[in-house]
This record gives C-alpha cells, sequence and structure tokens, in this order.
C-alpha cells in the first residue's frame, strides 16, 4: 500500500512536509473542551484516540493532522476556536496553531489511523471536517477522513484511488448536489464511488451527515447513491 502511495508522491506531486513527534503536543491541555463532548457529542476514547488538545491561551480545540502513511508524526495543528462570538470579533474559526505551514490538500487527515480498518472494509469516508471523522468513529465507522473543505485536490484524488476501495463522499448538507456529482464523475473513472445525500430534509442547512445522530446517519449511508 505504502509503496503506491510513494509512487504517486515522486511521480506526481512535490510533498515536502515538516514533521513533528507528538512532544509537540505537551504544551496543550489533555483535558477535552466542553463543546466536543456536550455540543459535538464526541466521547473520551475517540478524543484520545486522534490526540485532539485544547489551548487555553487561544481557547481553540487543537486538532494534530497526521501524515498520511505515519500516526506518529505530525504535519500539521488545527485550531478551532470556542468562543460563541468568533465572527463578530473578526476572529477565524480556524487557525494554524504553532505558525506551522500545512497544506491541507496534500494529506487526509484520519487517514494515518484508520487505514487499517479501510482496507478491511474495502470503503473510504470522506467527509469536510475532523469531528465528523471522529463521530463515524463513535458510530461504529473508523474508515473516515477529512479534507478540511469541499474540495479534493489533484493528490487528494490520486491517494484515494490508490486504495482501491469503495470511495464514499459525505459532504455537508449546503454543498450542491452538482458540484458532488463532478466529484464523484472524476473518482468513478477508476473506483467504485457513492454519494451521501439528504433528500428527506433530515439535517440542517449547514449539518454533516453525522450531526442529526446514529439512526439517521445510518439511513443516509444506507440509502447513499
Amino acid at each position: 500500500f505504502f509503496k503506491k502511495i510513494k509512487k504517486y508522491h515522486h511521480d506526481h506531486d512535490d510533498v515536502n512536509f515538516q514533521c513533528y513527534d507528538l512532544s509537540i503536543l505537551d504544551k496543550y491541555s489533555k483535558m477535552p473542551h466542553i463543546d466536543l463532548i456536550r455540543k459535538d457529542g464526541i466521547l473520551y476514547d475517540v478524543i484520545d484516540k486522534y490526540h485532539v488538545r485544547f489551548d487555553e491561551r487561544t481557547d481553540r480545540i487543537v486538532f494534530p493532522h497526521f501524515k498520511y502513511d505515519d500516526k506518529t508524526k505530525i504535519v500539521g495543528l488545527i485550531g478551532r476556536t470556542v468562543i460563541p462570538a468568533y465572527k463578530e470579533l473578526g476572529i477565524p474559526k480556524y487557525f494554524s496553531m504553532e505558525g506551522i505551514k500545512y497544506e491541507k490538500s496534500k494529506n487526509l487527515y484520519g487517514l494515518s489511523h484508520n487505514i487499517e480498518n479501510i482496507r478491511k472494509r474495502g470503503q473510504i469516508i470522506v467527509f469536510e471536517a475532523e469531528k465528523s471523522v471522529m463521530k463515524a468513529d463513535m458510530f461504529g465507522y473508523p474508515i473516515g477522513v477529512a479534507v478540511g473543505c469541499h474540495e479534493l485536490s489533484s493528490f487528494q484524488k490520486k491517494l484515494l484511488i490508490s486504495l482501491n476501495v469503495e470511495i464514499v463522499i459525505a459532504f455537508d448538507k449546503d454543498v450542491t448536489l452538482s458540484h458532488i456529482q463532478n466529484i464523484c464523475n472524476d473518482l468513478a473513472k477508476y473506483r467504485k464511488v457513492s454519494y451521501i445525500y439528504d433528500k428527506w430534509g433530515l439535517l440542517r442547512e449547514k449539518d454533516a451527515a453525522v450531526d442529526r445522530g446514529i439512526k439517521v446517519w445510518n439511513y443516509l449511508y444506507k440509502y447513499r447513491v
């Protein structure tokens, strides 16, 4: 598997990450912020699996992004503010911590931690946000990755194709159907592809597919296109 990735890496993309070990997380609190548990509904064992931290100095939940092929190497630290009035205060919702220059388009959040289950199940689910990967894991689907937006870069597409599994696109409710279908059409030339689309109105406007609980998620997953 990793030989395939390295082939794509060298032949098609210049991916030069500055890597850090787990000690970079020592300055942050291991105590999960209440928003992750009360608002997002993430269980502690899942929070611990993905090494999520909290930065008391900036009031941000810190999501470490591990290199796609190595769960001991951190290549980015993305901080999500917990300040409710962040828009009014002109505070960015997401921020790269420690001044780390990190290109999300050259990575897939969660892949290094979930690759074994992805290969066993023959399927990978592509979400937008880190918390969606963790919620899916909690629901019994430890096969998720996140891209941090609703686009797939050329490198991410090649990475997904190289896995040789079914690719399930599970973007947020507010992404248009035509956009999702265009992405699927690109991938479907090489692999089995499906997508989750809420045509029943089960989700709110900006919800991710996992945001309304396990029953709604299981229904949307079962009747994916």
